[in-house]
């Protein structure tokens, strides 16, 4: 059967239009390697292919549902003594849920009487909720150490760590306090309201980028990062008031209180995938400028480019 097929056949040589399209897209590529823009975007492509995105960003999402929502709850009992009801007030107040989704958020975010056994479960979920946030801070840091190429630090980068995760948190609850305090329809104020956001969001990430990285990377390197976690910050909020109270609603009908928990795991997915974003469009961006070297290996290489077969 071989030998009827003939040598063409038998060898595996692409056709003559795999040929040129090869050809184009080698060309394509190198022209980006050789341009600022389009090569600083083609090299945050190929970092965010290099770290699998996606099992990224759906590990840091899961994480941070076990991690930060806890936290939220803690954090909001003790400034107002509601035992998480004024959370679930502003998610409500902030995506605009009213009837039986609003009444499936307030059951989520409070608690029932506290009982002996309920007391002693809290105890075993403080335990747990401690070595949750331990292990999102410690994601959290990698997805910003990595891009940067900075070795892996101790207990004292743990500690740092955890304050960009509290810094995560108080640049959510500034947010919300500017959104929920912002009532205006006008578009030269929802304009300015998002650009005041903006401004705030990439404030906060400058200090979550300095924090992850332990101080090791200036803060003049890491504004173009810091921005772009503005700018997407911004545009994550747009798509909470817009898109999301819808999968809040229909999840909710469906599913009753875990539907809300799925819906908010989407929106922890956006935060997630920002967060990686932030660490690798930041890094690149600095390489680009020539403030730090370009990383030796694969990724500087042209992206379709094979290894030779032997």
């Amino acid at each position: 059967w071989r030998a009827r097929r003939g040598p063409a056949m038998s060898a595996k040589e692409p056709s003559a239009r795999g040929r040129r399209t090869q050809e184009r897209l080698d060309v394509l590529v190198a022209w980006a390697d050789r341009n600022p823009v389009p090569g600083t975007i083609l090299r945050i492509a190929r970092e965010l292919l290099a770290v699998d995105v996606r099992d990224r960003i759906f590990g840091m999402a899961g994480q941070s549902f076990l991690a930060l929502i806890p936290l939220l709850i803690i954090t909001s009992t003790w400034i107002s003594d509601s035992d998480g009801e004024s959370l679930a007030l502003v998610v409500n107040q902030r995506l605009g849920l009213t009837g039986i989704t609003a009444e499936t958020v307030m059951l989520l975010f409070t608690r029932a009487e506290v009982s002996a056994e309920v007391a002693t479960t809290s105890g075993l979920s403080l335990a747990l909720l401690f070595f949750s946030v331990n292990s999102y801070t410690r994601t959290l840091r990698r997805s910003m150490d990595g891009p940067w190429g900075l070795p892996k630090m101790g207990w004292q980068g743990q500690l740092t760590g955890l304050l960009g995760v509290i810094l995560l948190i108080g640049m959510q609850s500034t947010l919300a306090v500017i959104a929920t305090a912002w009532e205006s329809s006008s578009a030269g104020t929802v304009l300015l309201e998002g650009l005041v956001r903006t401004m705030v969001a990439s404030v906060f990430w400058l200090g979550i980028g300095r924090a992850l990285t332990h101080g090791r990377i200036p803060v003049a390197h890491l504004w173009p990062g810091a921005l772009i976690g503005g700018i997407g910050t911004t545009a994550i909020a747009i798509w909470t008031v817009t898109v999301l109270p819808g999968i809040f609603v229909r999840d909710a009908a469906r599913y009753g209180v875990i539907g809300v928990a799925l819906a908010l795991v989407s929106w922890l997915l956006a935060i997630s995938g920002l967060a990686v974003l932030v660490g690798v469009a930041g890094a690149q961006v600095a390489r680009a400028a020539g403030w730090i070297s370009q990383r030796p290996g694969p990724l500087v290489q042209p992206l379709l480019e094979q290894p030779e077969e032997p």
